[in-house]
């Protein structure tokens, strides 16, 4: 047997496996920064407004073969597997900052941030390829302190945050005798 990934599917004589992908990717984005410090509180307060656009656009194509593992017969998948999909978003960043003196800045931060979809060459099927899956987004909460002590002898700096995704990009091994197919899951 080649390497060819073990696909209990019409018969137990055949298997499947994919022939490379054909991948294309076309992305666009534009991000900017704005840093502002009002006339209040001795100037020591900073606040920081940023945002991301991004436009992604993921064409992808997959042949398939199907081998006889018994006569070593290869045939190709006379339709390939396609698939295209857009993504767009716009993940905005907002901070606040308070430099208490030079040696002491305390902040706030809040973040959105994105990651496309796309399509899973190592999927279990054709349809689930062609399929593909979606994007991943984040909302990121964090406070923190960045602080020097001892005559800029010592440096402590801590944070809190927290995450929440949303539709988590997951690859799982779904089949535990065949490390070539996984499935790409969306977990809330």
């Amino acid at each position: 047997m080649s390497p060819a990934s073990w696909n209990p599917g019409p018969s137990l004589l055949e298997s499947s496996w994919g022939v490379m992908p054909q991948l294309c990717n076309t992305v666009r984005a534009v991000f900017g920064q704005l840093a502002w410090t009002p006339p209040i509180l001795g100037q020591r307060l900073e606040v920081t407004m940023g945002g991301r656009w991004s436009e992604d656009k993921r064409r992808a194509v997959l042949d398939r073969a199907i081998e006889n593992v018994v006569t070593g017969l290869v045939t190709l998948n006379p339709q390939p597997s396609e698939g295209e999909r857009d993504f767009d978003n716009f993940s905005p960043s907002f901070v606040i900052a308070w430099h208490a003196d030079e040696a002491i800045n305390l902040y706030a931060k809040v973040v959105e941030g994105y990651k496309s979809g796309g399509f899973n060459a190592r999927a279990t099927s054709p349809q689930r390829f062609s399929e593909g899956f979606d994007d991943e987004t984040l909302v990121s909460w964090e406070l923190g302190l960045k602080s020097d002590w001892l005559e800029r002898r010592l440096r402590l700096n801590a944070a809190l945050f927290r995450s929440e995704y949303e539709d988590i990009q997951v690859n799982v091994q779904s089949d535990p005798n065949n490390v070539t197919l996984s499935l790409m899951q969306e977990c809330m």
